[in-house]
């Protein structure tokens, strides 16, 4: 999208209706990030997956920084290792 305001109000609308679909086929909005903040972005992947086998809840902050919830807390990490190594600490073991 060309303007800044269409694409902040699309994902705003996406966001609240939860799923969209077309045709009965689900569609995903997602703001445009330079190939850089996806590499950044990317890099969470495999400490994702450690979180989610934990189920740890987390999420993805703007604009590459991996927020987990404990307890009644949010953590951020700016890296994957950062995050590695809260984990390794966090002794949750992974669910069954």
């Amino acid at each position: 999208m060309l303007n800044c305001k269409d694409r902040d109000t699309t994902l705003q609308y996406a966001r609240r209706a939860g799923e969209l679909r077309f045709e009965n086929t689900s569609v995903s909005i997602f703001p445009d990030f330079s190939p850089e903040l996806q590499r950044q972005r990317g890099s969470f992947v495999q400490v994702k997956r450690k979180l989610r086998e934990r189920n740890i809840v987390y999420s993805m902050a703007y604009p590459a920084r991996l927020r987990v919830i404990d307890g009644d807390q949010s953590i951020f990490f700016s890296t994957p290792a950062e995050a590695d190594e809260w984990l390794a600490r966090n002794r949750r073991s992974p669910r069954r």
